[in-house]
């Protein structure tokens, strides 16, 4: 079946449905990009950021302890060092949830990688200030600084590193996500671009066909009715359609063409009536004249009539005479 065959109400369905569609396949991608940007967005703040926050929490309470701990090792004044023990075992604390927390969070190998780095730094670490306690324990106090100062510190900053490189590693995860989601979102616009331009354009290609689809049909049939009702019957009505349009054109053709035969049939009794009015009159002049030519016997034979009395009455007076005549006679 050709389009132009559709129903009109088909027609204006099928252009709207196009139309839904579009918008339902817009709307659905906006909603779609949506959900990506926001899975995104929440793996970056959940997962990124808060494994380089961690990261970066466990580097500064890392450095914080062992800076306690070599002034510790340095110092000479009992009540500094119980103070400074305190804080060690507290800030050890929290660097134990900080651990807690982000160990089940790393999940790729090369994060694992850095962590398990990072653990053996701090091994090393552990070790070195074990020492320099054992030699201060032990009064020795030029040896634990001795210690602290070739073992601990360079210890602590290879320990520290791994932990600031771990969390340079998330950073640069969460920076790698950030730009994914603008990346997305950019991506995002052109689809949503790209769909409501094909929307708009065949919208407007739906709506060029639609209107031309009925109004040049409908255009044609005011045409045909306007020659009609000037009396011009000679109009060639092409039926190119099955929809609404095509039937009115088809009933207008059907009607010109029955106004035609009845205007043929009209015109062919006129004819006759014309033909037979010259009959009549052609013997209505024939009658005429012959009804002349017995008006003008008539009148002859009257004439003839006439004559002949007079010749009668004159016969009769010459008898009348003559009789009278030899009368006279036989008296005398």
């Amino acid at each position: 079946m050709k389009l132009v065959d559709l129903k009109i109400g088909t027609r204006l369905g099928l252009g709207f449905g196009v139309l839904l569609v579009l918008m339902t396949g817009l709307a659905a991608s906006g909603m779609w990009l949506l959900k990506d940007m926001g899975d995104a967005t929440q793996f970056m703040v959940e997962d990124a950021i808060a494994k380089e926050r961690l990261s970066s929490e466990w580097r500064s309470l890392t450095l914080a302890n062992g800076i306690r701990t070599i002034a510790s090792l340095k110092s000479s004044n009992a009540g500094e060092q119980k103070k400074l023990d305190d804080e060690i075992k507290a800030t050890s604390v929290e660097v134990q949830a900080v651990l807690a927390q982000l160990e089940p969070q790393i999940r790729s190998e090369s994060g694992k990688a850095m962590f398990k780095e990072a653990f053996v730094a701090r091994n090393d670490y552990v070790a070195a200030r074990d020492a320099a306690l054992r030699a201060k324990l032990a009064g020795d106090s030029d040896a634990a600084i001795a210690l602290t100062d070739e073992k601990v510190e360079p210890a602590l900053n290879a320990y520290t590193g791994r932990i600031g490189k771990l969390a340079t590693h998330q950073r640069d995860k969460a920076a790698q996500v950030s730009e994914e989601v603008l990346a997305m979102g950019d991506t995002g616009a052109r689809i949503l671009s790209g769909i409501l331009l094909l929307a708009l354009v065949l919208g407007v290609v739906c709506a060029v066909w639609i209107t031309r689809s009925l109004t040049r049909p409908l255009r044609k049939a005011v045409l045909v009715a306007q020659q009609v009702a000037q009396g011009d019957l000679t109009s060639q009505i092409d039926v190119r359609s099955k929809d609404e349009t095509g039937q009115l054109l088809a009933a207008l053709q059907a009607m010109n063409g029955s106004l035609q035969s009845i205007v043929g049939e009209v015109r062919n009794g006129s004819d006759s009536i014309a033909t037979a009015a010259a009959q009549i009159a052609a013997g209505n002049v024939d009658l005429s004249a012959r009804t002349e030519e017995q008006a003008g016997a008539l009148e002859e034979t009257a004439a003839s009539m006439e004559e002949l009395t007079t010749a009668v009455r004159q016969n009769s007076e010459n008898a009348a005479q003559a009789r009278a005549g030899r009368g006279g006679l036989r008296r005398g």
